[in-house]
This record gives structure tokens, sequence and C-alpha cells, in this order.
């Protein structure tokens, strides 16, 4: 399972996840098993609706409410019947906003790249003598985690904004330097037609801790994004990291309404996200406590749940330490992203219950 909502009928939909079967030992690691994403609808009794199968695993949905779906998706293009005609290659998956009726019929399906590159590549001739030639190549414009509804019915999608350099070295992941450097993040609008409208990029100088982060839509229309960040400076190694939360509050246009940084003198981890009524969020989390225990020989802390509150201003009681992070650059990335239709499809699906 991925996700669940409730439906108007006193139903539920479920959004899962379903792994191929029938390779046997053909693919030894577990984790490169292709898998598919499926819409269940169950009534008030847990009897199933309707099942759809779509040809791509959903890395963020929602259920609109007029009956239908926004969905995000990361598609491999390669060697698939997706469109590629702007370029000769493209580099695995590309983030995909995917907008679906309340019958599942696909709307649009736009992806998110960079503007097609032109890069060298070398090759050798019949004689062995080498040969230089251009090869244009489709990217992606960044690792996007969320897509959520703007109140004007188009919608954001939210990542970690890597340029083309980046990419091309594959120097995307999570290693010191990228860490220490702060990975922006970035937004990208798209209107409810599915027209590219911009892309800006948010940095906030707090050193990201881990890929993930949260994203949540507040009672007043705007977002709080949530992430790991780091507390210490000067990192040598992963090993050296503590993790502090840190809170981003910003309107429909991305603009950064506040940054906190909650630090609670231990390593603390958030999890999940949820917005209040009053217009602020509820966080939890994790935190290492200075109390050990003994596990197969060694001195292991042991672990606590943290629950946060912040107000619609972002204001938390109860933490030692809470930093308004007033250091922060928003900056106009749209001419360095595209946006081209996609080919989705979702078909019947028979679930066995």
């Amino acid at each position: 399972p991925q996700k669940l909502w409730a439906a108007s009928d006193g139903g539920v939909i479920l959004l899962a996840k379903f792994e191929k079967t029938g390779y046997g030992q053909e693919i030894a690691d577990f984790d490169t098993v292709p898998d598919y994403s499926v819409l269940i609808k169950l009534d008030k009794n847990g009897k199933t609706q309707w099942s759809k199968k779509m040809n791509w695993t959903a890395t963020d949905m929602k259920y609109l409410s007029d009956g239908g779906f926004i969905a995000l998706a990361d598609l491999d293009i390669r060697g698939t019947a997706q469109p590629n005609s702007t370029a000769d290659l493209a580099t695995g998956n590309l983030p995909t906003v995917i907008k679906l009726d309340k019958n599942l019929k696909t709307l649009w399906a736009k992806s998110l790249e960079a503007p097609v590159m032109e890069q060298t590549m070398a090759t050798t001739t019949v004689s062995g003598a080498p040969q230089l030639y251009k090869q244009k190549i489709r990217l992606p414009g960044g690792d996007f985690r969320a897509v959520e509804q703007t109140p004007d019915g188009g919608f954001i999608a939210f990542g970690r904004y890597f340029n083309a350099a980046q990419l091309l070295s594959g120097n995307s992941g999570v290693n010191v330097k990228s860490i220490t450097e702060s990975t922006p993040l970035v937004a990208v609008k798209i209107s409810g037609q599915g027209e590219y409208q911009w892309a800006k990029s948010l940095k906030t100088f707090n050193r990201s801790l881990s890929l993930d982060f949260k994203v949540v839509k507040t009672s007043g229309n705007e977002f709080v994004l949530a992430r790991n960040i780091t507390r210490q400076a000067g990192l040598s190694s992963l090993t050296d990291l503590a993790g502090n939360l840190e809170l981003i509050k910003v309107d429909a246009n991305f603009n950064p309404h506040w940054i906190k940084k909650i630090d609670i003198e231990r390593d603390l981890t958030g999890s999940d996200i949820k917005a209040t009524s009053d217009g602020g969020i509820a966080a939890a989390g994790r935190i290492i406590t200075n109390e050990q225990h003994m596990v197969m020989g060694s001195l292991v802390p042991y672990e606590e749940t943290v629950l946060i509150k912040a107000d619609a201003n972002g204001n938390v009681s109860g933490a030692k330490s809470l930093v308004s992070g007033s250091k922060a650059t928003l900056e106009d990335q749209s001419p360095y992203f595209i946006t081209q239709t996609m080919s989705v499809a979702t078909s019947d699906f028979k679930l066995p219950i």
C-alpha cells in the first residue's frame, strides 16, 4: 500500500504498488524487480468495486475534489514507446506529472526535464581511428517527490534541483560534498490543462541530511516542506552527521514565508508531516536519547518518538532552540526546464481478495 483516501460514499480508495512475478532467478537483486501501481475502490463493506492498473509506478498521488487524481511518476523511456523525437538518448527515468479524470482516463501527462543537451561522444571507425560525434540527451530536471494542487486549479511538483553537470556526471546522490553545499529545493508549476508555467529553486543554506522530504498543503492553501538537515559544520564523513528538522512554509508561488530549524540537542529525524486546522502543521519523528543499552556486546542508544506542533507562523513550544532561518535564495529556473508530452495508460486489473 502507498496511499489511502476516504471516498464520499463511505468506501475507500487505495493506491498500491505491485511487483511483477515470474522472473525466477533471472533478477538477482530484488530491488530491480519491475513494479507498477494499482488503484482499488472498495465500498463501505470492503467489497471491490473496481481496480485499475497503471503502466507506471506513482511516486506521489493526490485524490482531487472532482473525483480525479494528480500523480507524479518516474517514467523509464529507454526501450519503451515513450516519445523521444527531440533527442537521440534518454538517461533513465523522467519525472512526469499525470492528470487522470474520475474514470481514470489520462487527460495529460507532462515530463519535467532539463533542456535537451548535446554531449560529445567517442567511437572508433573500422580502421580503429577514434571518431567524435555529438549526441542529444534528455535529462530529468531534478529528483521530484511530491505534487500538490494550487488554489488556481494548477499543480506544483516539488523536488531537489540538480544541474545538468551533476546529472551527466552521475553526482546526484548522497555524498559529503553535496550535503555540505546543500542541494536546493525546486518547484515546477503546471496549469490545470498541463501547460508549463514556471520553475523556481529555493536554497536555505541548511545542509540536507537525506534525499527524502515531505510536503503538506495547509488549511490556508500554502505549503510546508519538512526535511532532515545536519547540525554540525565541517563534515568530513557521513558518520559525523547529527540531525535537526527544517520546516519551510511557502506560498503557491514558492515564495518562502518562514524557515525554521528545530534543534533539541539530540539527533532528531522527522518522518511524517500533516496539516492542522489552525493553518499550522504537526510532525512526527524520532530522537536518539542519551541512555544506552547493550545489544550483542555493543552499547546502543535508545530511541524515542517525538511529536512537534507548529502554528501558522512556525512557532513551536518546548523546543530548546528554534532558529528562524533568514538566509534563503529564491531563483527563477524557468529557462532551465521544459515539459514534453508523455504516453501513459491505465487498464482493468482483476484483484483477488
